[in-house]
């Protein structure tokens, strides 16, 4: 099984000659996000972290339906976005960080959904198409161009 150390020496090793990092949400890694802090300037969220379907979760799904309260919001969404959330911010750790943020999935466009994000993540623009993405992606280039090491 890795440690807290390895973990760490895979990230450090990923920042250094990486361009992307793909980790998920809710794995070994999520802790890890904290090492990310100040030191990226993009992410992308493919989905919320919704928790796994099973017999806990639709328990806690009725329960809340038969309290005439959204189960599905209860029992999946809130958690789901509270881990965003979570993620999002280790990202940004002190003062004059800062990070973009892509948060792509459909829900994300969801008027429920987005009132759940911290309210910094609430304001943003939608794409619905890869036009739309490649327009974004251009208009990033041109704020942001990328630097050469």
């Amino acid at each position: 099984m890795e440690t807290i150390e390895d973990r760490a020496a895979f990230i450090d090793e990923a920042l250094r000659f990486s361009d992307i990092i793909f980790l998920t949400l809710g794995s070994s890694f999520a802790e890890g996000v904290d090492m990310l802090g100040g030191k990226i300037k993009a992410v992308m969220v493919v989905s919320p972290a919704l928790p796994e379907v099973n017999p806990v979760q639709q328990y806690k799904r009725e329960y809340y339906k038969n309290r005439n309260q959204d189960g599905f919001e209860r029992a999946y969404l809130q958690p789901g976005i509270q881990k965003v959330n979570q993620a999002l911010g280790r990202l940004v750790r002190a003062p004059g960080q800062s990070v973009k943020a892509l948060l792509q999935c459909h829900r994300f466009a969801d008027t429920k959904t987005r009132s759940l994000l911290a309210n910094q993540y609430r304001e943003c623009n939608y794409i619905f198409n890869d036009d739309d993405l490649n327009d974004w992606l251009e208009r990033e280039s041109q704020i942001n161009p990328p630097q050469k090491i």
